[in-house]
């Protein structure tokens, strides 16, 4: 093999992107590695609802990821300890 990805994969806690919009913003995020044709699915609802259409896009905004786990007090501290979990493995 002459080429290979190794780069970090950003994860979704149920493993479904994270597809949406609030107001004229728009996110794509969180493919939990699943390759480039979700990617280009998601960015097609995107586009079209960015012209108009967000029949598409409604269906991502159906798939609930939830919030991250450890509520209000929790959800920092582990999110530090994760961060700096990979910070260290990635350095090794």
């Amino acid at each position: 093999m002459e080429f290979a990805w190794g780069g970090h994969i950003d994860l979704t806690l149920k493993r479904t992107p994270d597809v949406g919009c609030e107001g004229n913003r728009y996110w794509l995020q969180g493919y939990s590695g699943h390759g480039v044709l979700p990617t280009l699915a998601a960015a097609r609802a995107v586009s079209d609802a960015i012209l108009g259409n967000t029949d598409e896009l409604a269906l991502y905004q159906g798939l609930s990821n939830g919030r991250f786990p450890g509520g209000k007090h929790f959800a920092a501290p582990l999110e530090a300890i994760g961060k700096a979990w990979y910070r260290l493995r990635d350095s090794i």
